[in-house]
């Protein structure tokens, strides 16, 4: 699908920090962290921004920008308010490589505008990643960010439906399969094998 012209141009895509947290999950009861080494860095950063790829540079600054967005959209979640120093060091980090619009002329006479930012490319990604969490502290996005409450998922997610309680069909499934356990084995007769 096309982007709409205000997504073409939004200062950042809110959906980058949600990604930035999902590095850190829990899969088949075990925690895996895209981000545990130069190695999976460089992976994780080849698959979604092409542009930054060196995983050995990269990843101080990411594990740490993740650690600080995890700490805001907590907050933002349980309605509490944010550490002032967290608000203040991610703001730092997004002000590292201001977004603009640029215009380029084609061969053919025609002018597109584009979104564009200058710079490193590891302080580039920082910035949309930091403006990116920001941006998910302003309504509509506040309002439709949650915390899957599935059992030992840690992940957040922008709520598409407002009937929407987990991140995915997995871990959905994976809730009512423990709600129901949980039931039967608080009735009455649960301890005599009858059911």
């Amino acid at each position: 699908m096309e982007p709409s012209v205000s997504d073409r141009w939004a200062l950042a895509d809110p959906r980058l920090a949600i990604d930035l947290l999902s590095t850190l999950r829990h899969e088949h009861d075990a925690v895996v962290d895209d981000l545990a080494d130069a190695h999976e860095t460089t992976a994780w950063l080849r698959d979604r921004h092409p542009d930054t790829d060196d995983g050995a540079q990269t990843r101080a600054l990411l594990v740490r920008l993740r650690d600080l967005v995890r700490q805001l959209l907590t907050t933002a979640v349980d309605g509490t308010p944010a550490p002032p120093d967290v608000v203040a060091q991610i703001s730092l980090l997004a002000a590292g490589a201001p977004v603009t619009l640029a215009a380029r002329t084609h061969p053919d006479g025609t002018v597109t505008v584009e979104r564009a930012s200058h710079g490193d490319p590891d302080v580039t990604l920082a910035a949309d990643l930091a403006r990116s969490a920001l941006i998910l502290l302003a309504e509509p996005a506040r309002d439709r960010l949650r915390l899957c409450r599935a059992p030992g998922c840690i992940l957040f997610f922008l709520q598409q439906d407002p009937r929407q309680q987990w991140c995915s069909p997995t871990c959905g499934n994976r809730a009512r399969v423990a709600r129901h356990y949980a039931r039967r084995n608080t009735r009455p007769d649960a301890g005599t094998g009858r059911s």
